[in-house]
């Protein structure tokens, strides 16, 4: 899509419906009514045959393609008023839709024309698979994992889904990203974009080349690239793509080989320097030159006054530092080239944090205070 983001307000629903309805059977029927001009007859139909694989590999379900006649999902792309009760409303709105199972319309999926779909992309960070995976918690919530695997079957295991309103939330990562801002947490991620549209993914539907779950993450907007990073390693991405040569290990930065993980990771803008924290220490890495800055690694408080306890998560936004502690987040801003504490306390995944009271949703509204 030409905007990083999915926007679609519909998937967050699907937990909504009335009684849970469900298939009654497990063997389903899927039928691709018509076909977008962004991509070829034969990248839709592998996109949709991968992701209708992701959920029968960890569901019960089991699907069948038809070529004519009425199926239990009819997939179509259409724009504006399509004969349902929720026309589209056209490019970098919601991009897709889907209905609870039942008769006629009933499973039936719609993905607005008016968007752009792409297969691979290293500009677009979501493609259309992307968006057929986003579906994935619905369809396990209710149809339970797949019994066909037995245990001494080799298959991942399917992480539990973390929960953005949990009080006791401890973020593993966050990071920007080509405008939005995305939280870590176990196997899946939050992505917030820029007119706060929040989306929980696993991340291995967005980054197949990526560990299960990870440390630390930042984005370099110079060189486009994410960074990922998993014990002792670190994988570099352009969009959704692996560059050539990583996974790398962690003194590909210059970090000693006895640094075991970073605990977070951010590009600060105002220096052009990448911070990596290790607990309660950090380094200082030159991205232009490539090599870590002398006098390194100091102290967390020395170079943000305040913050006293482990950094677990960090992220720049509109210029700000947000460094994550355990369950709480502080916010420091530049003055005469020194790092100043505007603000702490408050639930990690703040979506003001500059306001006085915190206010963050995905599934719901979460509000607290302030610390002091």
């Amino acid at each position: 899509m030409k905007k990083p983001r999915c926007g679609g307000p519909d998937v967050a629903a699907y937990s909504t419906f009335g009684g849970k309805p469900k298939w009654q059977t497990n063997k389903l029927t899927y039928r691709i009514v018509n076909y977008t001009p962004d991509m070829s007859k034969a990248e839709v139909d592998e996109s949709m045959e991968k992701a209708l694989q992701v959920w029968a590999n960890v569901t019960p379900l089991r699907f069948t393609r038809i070529y004519k006649g009425t199926a239990d999902i009819m997939i179509s792309f259409a724009t504006s008023y399509h004969g349902d009760a929720s026309p589209f409303d056209g490019p970098q709105g919601t991009l897709a839709h889907a209905f609870a199972p039942s008769l006629g319309i009933g499973g039936d999926a719609h993905f607005d024309d008016d968007e752009f779909f792409t297969f691979r992309s290293s500009k677009a960070p979501l493609t259309f698979y992307s968006k057929m995976c986003s579906f994935f918690n619905w369809i396990q919530s209710l149809y339970g994992t797949n019994r066909d695997i037995t245990p001494i079957q080799p298959h991942p295991e399917v992480p539990t889904t973390p929960k953005a309103c949990d009080p006791n939330l401890i973020l593993d990562a966050a990071t920007t990203l080509r405008g939005e801002t995305m939280f870590f947490k176990d196997g899946f991620f939050w992505r917030r974009s820029p007119s706060r549209t929040v989306t929980q993914l696993p991340i291995k539907s967005f980054w197949a080349s990526a560990p299960d779950n990870i440390d630390a993450a930042y984005e370099d907007p110079v060189q486009d690239k994410l960074f990922l990073f998993k014990g002792k390693q670190v994988w570099a991405f352009n969009g959704s793509n692996l560059e050539r040569g990583y996974p790398k290990t962690l003194s590909s930065f210059g970090l000693s080989s006895l640094v075991r993980k970073v605990s977070a990771a951010v590009y600060d803008k105002n220096s052009g320097k990448t911070l990596l924290f290790v607990d309660k220490v950090y380094y200082s890495y030159d991205e232009r030159a490539k090599k870590m800055d002398r006098g390194y690694p100091q102290q967390v408080e020395s170079g943000f006054p305040g913050l006293t306890g482990k950094v677990t998560a960090a992220h720049m936004s509109n210029g700000y530092i947000y460094l994550y502690s355990g369950r709480n987040v502080y916010e420091f801003g530049y003055i005469g080239g020194v790092s100043l504490l505007c603000m702490g306390g408050g639930h990690p995944l703040a979506d003001e944090p500059r306001a006085l009271f915190y206010v963050f949703y995905i599934s719901c509204i979460y509000v607290t205070h302030i610390l002091h």
